[in-house]
Parts: C-alpha cells; sequence; structure tokens
C-alpha cells in the first residue's frame, strides 16, 4: 500500500492485491484521531501516524498489523524522473444531443507553465439550416478548487472557420487556439455550445518543458451512450528513454456499483510514429501479473509523490 497524508489530515490511498487488483480511494479522518481506508469489499486499514501504529482487518474476519517500510532520503534520490508530457488530446464524434468529451490535465511544481489548448471541430453545413449560420461554439478552461467545484477560468471566444484540405462538399471546419499560463493544479477544457449537432471533434493540449513546473497526468472524460461510441485519448511524452506509463479505464470498474451504460471492455492501442506497438482489448482478463503490475504502480505511485510538495509518505506491507 501506498498512502498520501498532507498536514490538515486528509489523503490518498493506493493498495494493489496479490490477485492483481488495485484498491484507490480517499483517506478518511476517524472521531478518534486515527485514518481510516475502506476498499469496496469492506476491509478496513487505520493508521495512526503519530504513534505509529498500523493495522488491518479484512472483512473474512483476519486482522493484524502491517509492516511500515519508509523509504530513506537516498532510495528515493535512485527512483527515475516520471514521465512528462509534451501535450496530451481527445478526438471524438458525437450525435445531436450528446454530451460533448472534456480533457483533463495535471500540472505539479512550482512557477507557471505556458500551455497552449486548441480545439478543431467538423460540422455538416446541412445541419444549419437555410439562412442560418455556424454556431458559435467556444472554449472553456475550468480549475478544479479546494472543494472539488470546477471554476471557470477562461472563455477563448467563438471557434473561427478554417480551410482545410480534402474536405467533404458539406464539411464545415471550425477551430481556435487559447494559449494561457497556468500553475500546479488540475484542469480541465470543454467544447461549449456543441450539445445541438453532430460533430467530430478534438481537444488538444500542449505543454512547454520547464525544470520547475510539468504535466504529469491527462485523461478524458466522457458520457457513454449508444449513439456514443467514438473516443480516443492519446498523448506524448518529453525525452527519448523508455517510460512506465499507468494507463486506466474507469468504466468496467462501474460494474461493482450496477451502473448502466458503463464501459465494459475497452479497447487500448498504443501507437509510435503512425505504427501500432501494442494493444489490448481484454482488459478485464488481467494480462499482467501481479508482481508486474504492483511493480508499475510502485514506480508510478513514487514518482508522482515525489512531485508533491509538503507531504508525509509511508509504504506499507
Amino acid at each position: 500500500m501506498h498512502l498520501v497524508v498532507d498536514g490538515s489530515g486528509s489523503g490518498y490511498g493506493l493498495i494493489v492485491e496479490d490477485s492483481d487488483f488495485l484498491h484507490g480511494g480517499r483517506v478518511i479522518p476517524s472521531d478518534t484521531g486515527t485514518h481510516l481506508f475502506y476498499t469496496r469489499r469492506g476491509d478496513k486499514l487505520e493508521f495512526d501516524l503519530g504513534a505509529e501504529e498500523f493495522t488491518y482487518e479484512f472483512s473474512a474476519g483476519e486482522n493484524g498489523y502491517l509492516r511500515v517500510i519508509a523509504p530513506d532520503s537516498n532510495e528515493r534520490d535512485e527512483v527515475a524522473e516520471p514521465a512528462m508530457l509534451s501535450s496530451v488530446w481527445n478526438a471524438f464524434e458525437k450525435k445531436e444531443g450528446d454530451y460533448a468529451d472534456a480533457l483533463h490535465f495535471i500540472l505539479v511544481g512550482s512557477d507557471a507553465l505556458p500551455v497552449v489548448v486548441e480545439a478543431i471541430v467538423t460540422l455538416d453545413s446541412r445541419e444549419f439550416g437555410f439562412g442560418v449560420g455556424a454556431p458559435s461554439l467556444e472554449l472553456e478552461l475550468y480549475r478544479l478548487d479546494f472543494k472539488e467545484d470546477w471554476n471557470l477560468m477562461l472563455s477563448s471566444g467563438s471557434l473561427i472557420r478554417i480551410k482545410k484540405s480534402e474536405s467533404g462538399e458539406f464539411d464545415y471546419h471550425l477551430s481556435r487556439l487559447m494559449p494561457v499560463s497556468l500553475s500546479r493544479g488540475t484542469y480541465l477544457v470543454q467544447l461549449r455550445g456543441l450539445s445541438e449537432f453532430s460533430a467530430a471533434a478534438e481537444i488538444r493540449a500542449r505543454f512547454d518543458r520547464m525544470d520547475t513546473i510539468s504535466a504529469v497526468n491527462g485523461s478524458t472524460f466522457y458520457h457513454r451512450s449508444r449513439t456514443s461510441m467514438s473516443h480516443q485519448f492519446g498523448f506524448e511524452l518529453f525525452g527519448e528513454k523508455v517510460k512506465d506509463v499507468l494507463i486506466r479505464s474507469v468504466g468496467p470498474g462501474l460494474e461493482y456499483f450496477e451502473m448502466d451504460g458503463r464501459t465494459l471492455n475497452p479497447r487500448l492501442t498504443v501507437s509510435k510514429n503512425g505504427f501500432k506497438r501494442w494493444s489490448n482489448e481484454d482488459w478485464g482478463l488481467g494480462i499482467q501479473t501481479a508482481s508486474q503490475m504492483a511493480t508499475l504502480m510502485e514506480s508510478s505511485a513514487r514518482s508522482l509523490f515525489q512531485a508533491i510538495a509538503k507531504m508525509r509518505f509511508c509504504r506499507f506491507r
């Protein structure tokens, strides 16, 4: 288990089981001053950071103490630098009335990072109607605050029409660039005004390379429906060396909560220079062994935790 707790007592935990299942969630302060973490099966882990006591109680009845391994500074210094994003994007095709995808990214470090957000939307001009102009679409940038609410920061203004080669007779292309300078935090970019039209769209964010602040996470969020089935997420990394990257889809995990319309079997294809390098269409079967998953999670979690300032780090087995 990896546990991060900040000065206010809130935090986040990650557990990798021997059965190759990953648990993640918030660590909850209790009334007695300890910290609690529950898995969805009802297993309970309790931490008293002041007294350095750590216990577990499984839903099946087994209980005991956790053995603590606290890496020293030398061990953390040997961990490879985490992969940094140079760009991240999502492309999607939507039907009239469907929700538009949103693009997320996370920045860590200090100072401010130049970011260029871009959107390209292709519409069918026959949907506008005779004598009706193109819709007014805008890029919107939101930031997640400490209350976990999305606050609107900037709007791009209306997307403008552009010309593209090899377009269809009725294709109508709109685009806009929005350059911004952002501090550490979690951000969301989405298109406003697209719900009434069918369209093919792409939202992309490009990041400069800096020593003090960088982008370490990107994701896409979409509302799955029977008519909206095409969603593609992509990224590019800084550097020439091999990097460990953690890719996940939340949809299959929602089966436990009996939610309708969830993504049961996402398809993952990793490409480089236009060539398919790796693919997986059976996420639920768990191709990786428990040891492989644990090693990858340990590397990814440690690299991310080091980038978060003023947090306590403990590792449990």
